[in-house]
């Protein structure tokens, strides 16, 4: 479903084609890291037999990188649209999730960083794709 989808963009998109390309099984193969993402997580905490049990560490760290990697998304919605809700919510977010990697991994004190996304110095990426 995924290849499909990005298929469909690259009229809009032409560059989302190497990853297409990624997912054919006589491509590249590229984009297989995203299957093994999304198949090596934390349904994987259940197949370990119990000599080879994860640890605490393991699984909460597994957590903090799924919270990180689910925040992606409102972050790019909320810093392409502007919306005041979203933006506190994605900037709550990260704020408890560095509370949680200095109280389980003893990281030190993180601090609250800047509550705005810093505006680009150049244009890198050429024109929005949809205005």
């Amino acid at each position: 479903m995924l290849r499909d989808m990005a298929a469909d963009l690259t009229t809009v998109f032409p560059v989302i084609g190497a990853m297409v390309e990624g997912f054919k099984k006589n491509g590249s193969r590229s984009s297989k890291w995203m299957h093994q993402y999304t198949h090596g997580g934390t349904p994987q905490l259940t197949r370990r037999d119990p000599i080879g049990n994860w640890t605490d560490f393991d699984i909460a760290l597994t957590l903090v990188r799924a919270e990180m990697f689910g925040l992606l998304a409102p972050a790019a919605e909320g810093a392409l649209s502007g919306k005041a809700d979203l933006l506190s919510f994605v900037f709550d977010r990260r704020e408890a999730i560095a509370f949680d990697l200095n109280r389980i991994f003893g990281l030190g004190e993180l601090g609250e960083g800047e509550r705005a996304f810093p505006e680009p110095d150049k244009r890198c990426c050429g024109d929005p794709l949809f205005s």
